[in-house]
């Protein structure tokens, strides 16, 4: 396995001296070729939640204006 010059390579120093990060024994590659998708359904969960807001507000406007009446 070759690492490239845009691989992820530290150096850092501790009290001994430098260390530098070496892949375990058997590391694969993983073979997933890239970064997972997200974010796409970030509209869709902006409008459901907008969505519920407004049903809850309008909800407690309507019982809030409705007139209670207790007869014993």
């Amino acid at each position: 396995m070759s690492w490239g010059s845009d691989e992820f390579d530290p150096q850092v120093t501790r009290l001994n001296g430098p260390y530098r990060w070496e892949p375990p024994a058997g590391c694969t590659d993983g073979g997933g070729g890239g970064l997972p998708v997200t974010g796409q359904s970030t509209g869709g969960v902006v409008a459901g939640a907008g969505l519920v807001l407004g049903v809850g507000a309008t909800l407690f406007v309507l019982a809030r204006r409705r007139r209670i009446w207790f007869t014993v």
